[in-house]
């Protein structure tokens, strides 16, 4: 395993962001699962993933429902989907 890819230093508490708290058991779990299974963003594959995006809303969700994502990725897919509804 090439060690350059993965960022050096792993994300830290300070910089969590507490999003989660207005979602239920399921799906923080859901999220913690997807963060676990991809450390490494899924879209920039350049730094830690620290938020889980939803792709789609319901109870019937699956961690495949969820992307791994950088805190700056996630930021510019909601970015990308705001300009979209314009």
């Amino acid at each position: 395993m090439n060690n350059d890819k993965f960022p050096r230093i792993p994300p830290t508490k300070q910089n969590k962001k507490p999003s989660v708290n207005h979602y239920g058991e399921k799906h923080k779990r859901l999220r913690l699962l997807r963060i676990k299974k991809y450390p490494i963003c899924e879209l920039c594959n350049d730094s830690f993933s620290e938020e889980a995006h939803h792709l789609r809303y319901g109870n019937d969700l699956t961690i495949a429902d969820y992307r791994a994502l950088c805190i700056k990725c996630h930021h510019i897919v909601h970015q990308n989907m705001k300009d979209s509804r314009k």
